[in-house]
């Protein structure tokens, strides 16, 4: 996430810590957002993200929606809000955050679903449909007239998070805002460079842990020959005992 705005990350902690009801998740917060921005989440992620601007082209109560790009300090902010609300079950990062790091406009969150877009679009978009009373606000967020989407989900929890904005509300502000075609290309860069050092190692070590196999069954057949010589060096020795021992009986004789 490096081309978030420099610091967002470390000015977002930084300000928790001053507003009471987020101090104290501030101790937990590097490895939950780690989670939440593990390479495996943001590839579901960008499936998400493109299922969503999917929905926002073919959706039949908001029509000629532009597509959602990513915005990278939304996608940290997300990952804050996501973390918090594990414990909170509420929008507590969303009604909390410090104004000296950027906002969402808009915030869909949810718990236990593998596709979150199963319940802030498919079933509230029912009850929007039958004109039924009802939760439908996330359907509305996902089709809002926004630019940008901070949408993260932590396979391992099932917590997911969408914070939903247009430009950028401080001038001082410089993140990158890339659609979500750069945003993928960005990610499958990034985990092709690693991903080819870590293939080099792996078979660095595979390499390794083969030449330790030979090295190993060597000294084991080194051993049993060790084992096979002293039998039979023992068994030699015990010859010429008994041969010396006949010798003298029958030099007595």
């Amino acid at each position: 996430m490096s081309k978030a705005t420099p610091n967002f990350y470390q000015d977002s902690k930084n300000e928790m810590a001053t507003v009471s009801e987020l101090t104290g998740y501030v101790s937990g917060l590097d490895a939950s957002v780690k989670s939440f921005l593990s390479t495996s989440n943001l590839k579901k992620d960008v499936t998400l993200i493109k299922e969503l601007n999917d929905l926002r082209t073919s959706d039949n109560n908001f029509s000629n929606h532009n597509a959602l790009g990513v915005d990278y300090d939304l996608m940290i902010y997300a990952s804050i809000s996501g973390f918090i609300s594990d414990s909170t079950k509420n929008h507590t990062y969303f009604r909390n955050a410090p104004t000296e790091v950027y906002a969402s406009r808009a915030e869909n969150l949810a718990w236990g679903y593998s596709d979150p877009l199963t319940g802030w679009y498919t079933e509230e978009k029912a009850i929007y449909d039958a004109h039924c009373s009802g939760v439908t606000g996330h359907y509305t967020n996902c089709m809002g007239d926004y630019e940008y989407v901070g949408l993260v989900l932590d396979q391992s929890t099932g917590t997911s998070a969408a914070d939903f904005g247009r430009e950028k509300i401080l001038t001082s502000e410089s993140g990158m805002q890339v659609s979500v075609e750069e945003f993928e290309a960005a990610l499958n860069s990034y985990v092709a460079s690693y991903e080819s050092t870590m293939n080099t190692a792996k078979a660095a070590y595979e390499q390794t842990q083969a030449d330790k196999s030979e090295v190993n069954a060597a000294q084991e057949n080194a051993t049993r020959s060790k084992k096979t010589y002293d039998a039979a060096d023992a068994k030699v020795k015990k010859v010429k005992t008994v041969n010396q021992q006949l010798a003298k009986a029958y030099t007595a004789y």
